[in-house]
């Protein structure tokens, strides 16, 4: 079973500004991904 939390797009907007001027990159460079893990080595 999978859940989810809705966030506000405004978080993303923040955060990526945040990063930018953090790492000096362009905000179109930011993409934000789940935090699951993709790949089970199980």
């Amino acid at each position: 079973m999978q859940s989810t939390t809705p966030l506000d797009p405004t978080v993303f907007k923040v955060a990526r500004i945040q990063v930018t001027k953090l790492i000096g990159a362009s905000p179109k460079e930011i993409v934000f991904l789940s935090g699951a893990r993709d790949n089970h080595a199980d």
